[in-house]
């Protein structure tokens, strides 16, 4: 098959479904985008805060320098740091207290890793009951179809009108499991950038007790 037929297929599988396979594929649109934006910006975050954590590392320069770089820098730990910070270094804020600071903060913040994410799990269900729902509906029509047919038509009018309505639903069932298999991806990956997040906001601070 070439790309042209493997198209046709396709259009002619969608056209046969009915209505429903037009909600179905938007619903699996939507889900890509939000996948595909949660990648990027989870990978941005984890850049950010590598090279963050690698200038923080180096034995060269002083702690103001460092700090000053990540309170200038892009990632969530200028966010997390930065309102504290600046409180702690005016002499407003104790040690004790810049720590309940930079941890009420990161309630915040982690909530922004995290957003989104159980959206994906609601788009795939949603693929799938939609799926189901223009199934049913697809079957009400063929049996309304059925009850006005002749003897001799009506096995094959049946059969034919059942094979298009289950298209609904192997069609709900292909855009469900891979965004259930990405929601499973992103939701880890979620996970771990805030794990990321935690323990190098935890070493901050303890770089910060040290000076």
């Amino acid at each position: 098959l070439n790309m042209l037929d493997v198209i046709d297929v396709i259009l002619k599988f969608i056209k046969q479904g009915g209505f429903f396979m037009f909600p179905i594929a938007f619903v699996g649109a939507i889900g890509v985008a939000i996948v595909l934006e949660r990648f990027i910006s989870l990978s941005i975050f984890n850049f950010g805060l590598s090279r963050a954590e690698k200038r923080n590392s180096s034995p060269d320069g002083n702690i103001v320098d460092k700090f000053d770089y990540i309170l200038n820098s892009s990632s969530l730990l200028r966010s997390t740091f930065s309102e504290a910070y600046k409180l702690y270094t005016e002499g407003q804020l104790t040690t004790e207290f810049l720590e309940d600071s930079v941890n009420v903060r990161l309630i915040a913040v982690t909530r922004r890793l995290t957003q989104r994410v159980t959206i994906i799990s609601t788009l795939a269900n949603t693929a799938t009951l939609l799926g189901l729902l223009g199934t049913i509906m697809g079957l009400i029509q063929s049996f309304s179809s059925v009850a006005t047919a002749s003897g001799a038509e009506r096995s094959a009018l049946l059969s034919s009108s059942v094979s298009v309505a289950m298209n609904t639903t192997a069609f709900g069932l292909m855009i469900a499991i891979p965004l259930l298999l990405m929601y499973v991806f992103i939701d880890d990956y979620s996970e771990k950038s805030k794990e990321h997040l935690l323990i190098s906001s935890a070493d901050i601070i303890n770089a910060i007790r040290r000076c």
